[in-house]
């Protein structure tokens, strides 16, 4: 087979562009196949009325649904916070801070786990960051324990 033969008219050789050919029809068969798996739907009224009539709050938080632990709610662990004699020997106050973690759609301890520090010292006024890394020290250490299945001590 001559050059002149090898190549088509782009300029391509030939086996690149079988190549390239097979992997066109592949593409187009595994997008028919999750298109019968998953056909497109086109939303209807009723979806955009239900978006449109949906009250929206000032923070919205993303929640796993079904989470397969039973995370506390922010309200019982900060009061079993104040009610630990290690944990509030260097901090007091911390049940005070439910409502600033309330006010932004922080509900219980599976929503304080996702806070960064500096999302934390953002939400509540006039924290120090001592008291942040051991509000989220503590959140890591009662994650971890629900997590190998203990048993945390709540008020």
């Amino acid at each position: 087979m001559s050059k002149s033969q090898a190549k088509a008219s782009n300029g391509a050789p030939e086996w690149m562009q079988q190549l390239i050919g097979m992997m066109l029809v592949g593409n187009i068969a595994s997008s028919n196949r999750a298109m019968l798996v998953n056909p497109p739907t086109t939303p209807g009224p009723s979806h955009y009325h239900h978006v449109l009539s949906t009250p929206l709050t000032p923070v919205q938080t993303l929640k796993r649904p079904g989470s397969p632990l039973a995370y506390p709610s922010l309200e019982v662990w900060l009061e079993s916070l104040e009610n630990d004699p290690v944990r509030q020997k260097k901090a007091h106050g911390y049940r005070d801070l439910l409502l600033c973690f309330t006010r932004n759609g922080i509900e219980d301890l599976e929503d304080l786990l996702q806070l960064t520090l500096d999302e934390m010292m953002r939400i509540v006024p006039d924290i120090n960051m001592g008291t942040v890394k051991r509000i989220l020290a503590f959140a890591q250490e009662d994650a971890l324990a629900l997590h190998e299945h203990k048993q945390l001590h709540l008020a």
